[in-house]
């Protein structure tokens, strides 16, 4: 059976993961699966999470912040601002991250700039609720 191909690339990073036989996300209508050999299409997903199940059966789990999904008949790319690796997070990052948004969050005059900043922080609190990190 052929598989996926999936890149994510964000400003900081750009991870490829091979083999893939699914990727499982959610838009506003809710969840869907992208299989080998899909329609090509390019759409936004919602902020969260983003499963991956490899041909191991494995399933690696990734929160990815604005998230935009290409998918060709084998490979997707997935771009957004922020990813994640939920089995690579401590809690100790993600209250670094947050507290270094909340120190400036108060003196950021710019609203676009502002409302980054605050979906960062939502995004990180839906991370901890989610995986039960305090």
């Amino acid at each position: 059976m052929k598989c996926l191909s999936v890149e994510f690339v964000t400003p900081d990073v750009s991870l490829e993961i091979k083999d893939v036989l699914s990727i499982t996300s959610y838009t506003v209508d809710g969840e869907f699966m992208v299989l080998p050999g899909h329609e090509n299409f390019i759409m936004e997903l919602c902020s969260g999470i983003v499963k991956l199940t490899l041909d191991t059966k494995e399933i690696k789990v990734f929160y990815v912040l604005n998230p935009i999904l290409k998918v060709t008949l084998y490979e997707c790319k997935i771009i957004g601002n922020q990813l994640i690796n939920a089995y690579d997070v401590s809690a100790g990052m993600l209250k670094a991250y947050k507290e270094d948004i909340e120190k400036i969050l108060h003196n950021i005059n710019d609203k676009m700039l502002r409302e980054i900043a605050e979906k960062q922080l939502n995004f990180i609190n839906n991370i901890k609720m989610h995986e039960n990190i305090s």
